[in-house]
């Protein structure tokens, strides 16, 4: 159920220029990246395992007549846990983008060669979380838009 998988055989490659180099892109690569958002339904099993999700509290919003959405779950987690939801939802954020960041940015060659390895997923995680803590050492940058596009979200 977690998973999309392409028709097997058919790997369409989108390829170009940019930026002085070349890039190719898969559609293996862009399904990957849809299913890491599929991994949301982690949250389920958060919710399951925490004090929301047992049935004395759900007979309590029944009682109550409070009808238990995501929403109203994440305004409780962050009234009653705002460091642990803040800091949970900063490493998934380290890790999706620095995942997504290296698939976009390993498939691009140009003639100008960066002082760091853009293809390894450690590299993207430091990246990552450089932009997102707002240190931005400049030490290492995207070379590609789609990457840029990723880094500006992160």
């Amino acid at each position: 159920m977690l998973s999309i998988n392409s028709i097997p055989g058919f790997n369409y490659k989108f390829s170009g220029r940019m930026l002085g180099g070349r890039f190719t892109y898969t559609l293996d690569g862009f399904i990957m990246i849809i299913v890491l958002f599929r991994m949301i339904f982690c949250v389920n099993l958060y919710l399951f395992f925490s004090k929301w999700g047992s049935n004395e509290f759900k007979r309590c919003m029944a009682k109550a007549k409070i009808d238990l959405t995501y929403t109203y779950l994440f305004k409780l987690e962050v009234n009653y846990h705002p460091l642990r939801l803040t800091f949970a939802l900063s490493i998934v954020l380290f890790i999706y983008c620095g995942i997504i960041l290296s698939y976009l940015e390993k498939s691009f060659d140009s003639n100008f060669s960066p002082s760091w390895d853009k293809s390894n997923t450690d590299n993207n995680l430091w990246l990552t979380i450089v932009t997102m803590t707002t240190v931005g050492y400049g030490d290492g940058y995207p070379s590609t838009h789609l990457g840029r596009l990723v880094a500006v979200f992160a």
